[in-house]
């Protein structure tokens, strides 16, 4: 038990004669701060890469998204150029098939045909008796 008499370890008198001497008092670094400075650092680089990550990605997304909408606009520009076509072929064709079936057109072939309209001397009626 005689460490507990004669303890070493905490030895401040070897320290006492300077102190008195530059009236200062001698503490022992503390390696502790030192530790959270790296890791402020170590944090505060892990913060800033992960942001720069972040803001890449989202630049990168929205750049991509704007490809596609173009691309989408192109497309549907396409579409509706092609529609306009069709349209109008339906129109051309509607117009050929109104001036092939007029009634005018129709009378005249009849009569080119060697058929006449109907007299009246043309009607016989029936009864139809039980």
């Amino acid at each position: 038990m005689n460490f507990k008499q004669n303890n070493t370890a905490y030895d401040l008198s070897l320290f006492e004669e300077e102190a008195k001497k530059n009236k200062i008092l001698l503490l022992p670094k503390i390696r502790v701060v030192e530790k959270r400075r790296r890791l402020k650092k170590v944090s505060t680089r892990a913060k800033a890469v992960s942001f720069g990550i972040f803001f890449i990605s989202c630049l990168s997304a929205t750049i991509f998204a704007q490809i596609q909408l173009t691309e989408t606009i192109d497309h549907i520009q396409i579409k509706k150029e092609k529609l306009n076509e069709i349209k109008s072929i339906c129109t051309q064709m509607e117009l050929k098939r109104n001036a092939a079936f007029s009634s005018n057109n129709i009378e005249q072939y009849a009569e080119k045909s060697g058929m006449h309209r109907n007299v009246p001397s043309q009607v016989e009626f029936i009864n139809l008796n039980k």
